[in-house]
């Protein structure tokens, strides 16, 4: 299960800094705000992500982190909305289960490209426990230096840690990729246990 949980791109970290360092050499207000973004990033990849599971808005926050760190990077040509419906409670999730999906969609729709570029991404928390989660990015190019690993480890984890639980289902045309993901989870009254 780590070797599944270990696969950031460790290619994010080095460009985050490479843009921060660039930020900083013009003198670029907004340079430290990244390096708390980046700060937090790496603080949740090596703290949270060591947990077998972690409260759902950690998760977002996150991925929210993660999504301002690219932006950063990409600038005007790229446009991100990120959309939240429902209450997160006491859900939760395990930690990087979804960053994947956004890296995913970052690497391949828009990394991609030299083009204007979007990313969707949509997640909602229903009362019964049901969450969604989809990501949508235009340009779908699945570089030849892609092996679909990611997306492979993503599916294995998803079937050992929610056998029967779970949905993911991947569209993909010529200008759109999308990927859904519903999984039926469980709140946890008491944080300290599962």
């Amino acid at each position: 299960m780590q070797a599944l949980k270990a696969q950031i791109q460790p290619h994010f970290i080095f460009n985050s800094l490479n843009t921060i360092y660039d930020r900083v050499l013009s003198q670029d207000l907004e340079t430290p705000k990244q390096i708390i973004y980046l700060s937090n990033f790496l603080r949740y990849t090596v703290q949270e992500a060591s947990e077998d599971f972690i409260l759902l808005e950690k998760e977002v926050w996150f991925i929210e982190s993660y999504i301002s760190l690219v932006m950063n990077r990409h600038g005007e040509r790229v446009t991100a909305s990120f959309t939240q419906e429902g209450y997160l409670g006491n859900y939760k999730i395990p930690p990087l289960l979804l960053i994947t999906y956004v890296e995913n969609a970052f690497k391949h729709g828009v990394e991609a490209t030299s083009l204007d570029a979007w990313v969707q991404i949509y997640l909602r928390m229903e009362k019964n426990g049901l969450f969604v989660f989809s990501i949508k990015n235009s340009h779908p190019c699945i570089s030849s230096k892609g092996t679909g690993q990611g997306l492979a480890n993503a599916k294995r984890r998803l079937a050992l840690l929610f056998p029967q639980k779970h949905s993911l289902i991947i569209e993909s045309n010529a200008s759109i990729f999308n990927i859904t993901l519903t999984i039926l989870l469980s709140t946890y009254e008491n944080s300290e246990t599962l």
